[in-house]
């Protein structure tokens, strides 16, 4: 397994600017040049998480959240 690490310092730069918009656009860009090259785009942040849908029918591979795959371990924890 092979892991690439991405920061965005555009996305989060808008975003503290209250400019969603901005930060949305520049993680679609971000991702749409890491696709050809993976096999699946994990958004580590919450606030990308709504993101993975659209991008996941966009960019034709599976994009993943971390909120909700938080929320499943911790699910299967307190379950068992």
């Amino acid at each position: 397994i092979e892991v690439d690490s991405v920061v965005e310092n555009d996305a989060f730069a808008a975003l503290r600017n209250g400019d969603r918009k901005g930060h949305d656009d520049a993680l679609k860009k971000a991702a749409e040049r890491l696709a050809g090259g993976c096999d699946v785009i994990v958004l580590a942040q919450a606030s990308m998480a709504h993101l993975s849908m659209s991008l996941s029918e966009t960019l034709k591979i599976p994009v993943l959240e971390s909120p909700s795959l938080c929320v499943e371990a911790l699910s299967s924890v307190l379950v068992d």
